[in-house]
């Protein structure tokens, strides 16, 4: 989270964005691992759950785009910023291998660098939104069920065939 947005930000854009950042650690990066650099949160922790950490981990990821929306973040912004819960959701889904993905990936902190971003480089024009684009949010968490859901059933099928070609 390298780029600072302007102090200029209304009072409350700034609360915001501080909820954003701190939860976002907290998800992503709260522990280090001992002996390493290699930094984890909730989200991977959670992530061990069978399916529902996952589900669990988009609800949180969620919340953290709707507070971008609600700090005027663009359509297209929130677009990449579904794709990186995308690829955490999708990939994360993967048993065993999902789970270093939740740890490397690390889509949230990826996300409010990218609303910190567009904070800078809208600068004192920003004027928070409070209403969210529901519809936009509500289809792009369709499209990601959807495609969490197709990779749990190639999992599944990829699983199915490992197991039968080892015993037969």
């Amino acid at each position: 989270m390298s780029s600072t947005p302007p102090r200029s930000l209304p009072p409350d854009a700034l609360r915001r964005l501080g909820r954003v950042r701190s939860l976002a650690r907290w998800l992503d990066r709260a522990i280090t691992i001992p002996g390493t650099k290699i930094r984890l949160g909730l989200d991977a922790l959670v992530g061990l759950l069978p399916v529902g950490g996952d589900f669990i981990g988009l609800a949180m990821s969620m919340y953290l785009m709707v507070e971008a929306a609600r700090l005027g973040a663009p359509a297209a912004l929130l677009t990449k910023m579904a794709a990186n819960v995308a690829v955490d959701l999708g990939l994360g889904s993967v048993p065993v291998a999902g789970d270093f993905v939740d740890v490397l990936w690390q889509s949230n902190s990826r996300n409010v660098e990218l609303l910190e971003e567009f904070l800078v480089e809208s600068g004192e024009t920003l004027e928070p939104d409070p209403e969210v684009p529901w519809g936009l949010l509500i289809g792009l968490l369709v499209l990601l069920l959807a495609g969490a859901i197709a990779v749990l059933i190639v999992a599944g099928w990829l699983v199915g065939v490992f197991f039968s070609a080892i015993f037969s």
